[in-house]
């Protein structure tokens, strides 16, 4: 275009200003070399590309946002912040969230997902979150700055013979409270997950993290990021855990005395010891809550097998702690996904047990198992059976 427009303003001072003769001789067909044919196309087609070239250039550069403000109403699909969890002895616990990304004005919500061991159900809703010391429900934030959330906080109390009651609650912007209280000294504490998201003017998406808030055991309370676990079907190495229900030996000593059958755990790979043995908690009942876990176990050496250490929780039976068949004699009706009927009519018990153990370098594995009650087996009706082994290969947050 500024090619064209030189020759243009030449050809019009030529044809207006200089004398006639001057005309003739500077006539454009007169300048124009004695060039062949294919030459003039080549010369078109260069000259095509480049204002090809340019125009998309000059489109591109129109696509770009010139400042700030533009940058701003432009954003991006998904709000980019960090969420770090305060720590530290505190009554109260925040949530620091930082804008990596460009400056835009936030807000965010809480959901409440679940809330465990809390003898009181409570309701499982929505609400905002207050910033601290911030009275907008949205601010602004620019690209590295931040701000803390305020999530929970923790209290205590006596009554009048001397009991301490702690309790936490989770905080609204809008006076919302949702709290779970706890005797001091409890086994059984209170945990709620979370599912926090961020939400920015300039965003198309939120940003959503989940975390788990509960008491602490050096402070007042944690809140721990979530995370998924990858774990993959491991072949041979590393300890091997299986889980046996019989008898104890000493059955076959005493006669007739012994009638209840224990749960007993064995490394059988006899060159690898197993480390920081724990069971994933059972819970089978439909109404009445009763569940069994086992006390972590920090080594079983390789070859060698010990007795599983049942704690029962809930409504257990007077003099029954301890005896793992209680999750589900004492349970009352079981879940639907726990029982099935037989051929004949009868009815069989299975439910899933899971185990996690780690190496001595620190990789954690777990094995899965199945425990049995089969009325219409013609072999042991109550066994447990093993079903695979795995290992963590990686975690990421959720």
């Amino acid at each position: 275009m500024f090619l064209w427009g030189l020759f243009s303003n030449a050809a019009t001072l030529r044809d207006n200003f200089l004398p006639l003769e001057w005309q003739q001789k500077l006539a454009t067909l007169k300048l124009l070399p004695k060039w062949q044919w294919y030459v003039w196309v080549i010369g078109t087609l260069i000259i095509v590309i480049i204002a090809l070239v340019e125009g998309s250039y000059r489109a591109a550069q129109s696509e770009k946002p010139k400042n700030v403000s533009e940058l701003v109403s432009q954003g991006s699909k998904v709000v980019d912040v960090d969420l770090i969890p305060s720590k530290g002895q505190s009554e109260r616990l925040f949530l620091a969230v930082t804008n990596n990304g460009i400056r835009q004005k936030v807000h965010a919500q809480c959901r409440i997902v679940n809330i465990r061991n809390d003898p009181n159900p409570q309701r499982l809703i929505t609400f905002d979150l207050a910033w601290w010391n911030r009275l907008p429900r949205r601010i602004e934030l620019a690209n590295g700055e931040s701000c803390n959330l305020f999530i929970a906080e923790a209290r205590d109390m006596a009554d009048k013979d001397g009991w301490i009651t702690e309790w936490i609650a989770i905080k609204g912007a809008g006076g919302e409270s949702i709290d779970s209280k706890f005797s001091r000294g409890s086994t059984e504490l209170p945990e709620f997950d979370l599912e926090i998201s961020v939400f920015g003017t300039a965003s198309d998406e939120p940003y959503t993290a989940h975390f788990t808030v509960m008491p602490g055991t050096n402070c007042a309370m944690e809140m721990i990021r979530k995370v998924e676990e990858i774990w993959e079907l491991d072949g041979q190495g590393g300890p091997r855990i299986l889980l046996h229900w019989d008898y104890p030996p000493e059955a076959a000593y005493s006669g007739l005395g012994i009638t209840h059958k224990i749960l007993t755990i064995e490394n059988s790979n006899k060159t690898e010891d197993a480390f920081d043995i724990q069971m994933e908690q059972i819970s089978l009942g439909l109404t009445r809550q009763i569940a069994a876990s086992m006390k972590r176990i920090h080594r079983l050496p390789g070859g060698h097998q010990v007795r599983a250490d049942i704690v029962l929780s809930g409504k257990v039976p007077e003099g029954h702690q301890g005896e793992f068949e209680m999750v589900y004699f004492a349970a009352g009706p079981l879940r639907r996904e726990f029982t099935r009927t037989t051929q004949t009519g009868t009815e069989a018990i299975g439910f899933p047990m899971v185990v996690t153990f780690k190496d001595y370098s620190g990789a954690k594995y777990r094995a899965h198992f199945e425990f049995t009650d089969n009325l219409d087996s013609w072999g042991p009706t109550q066994y447990v059976l093993f079903l695979r082994r795995e290992k963590l290969v990686a975690t990421r947050p959720v």
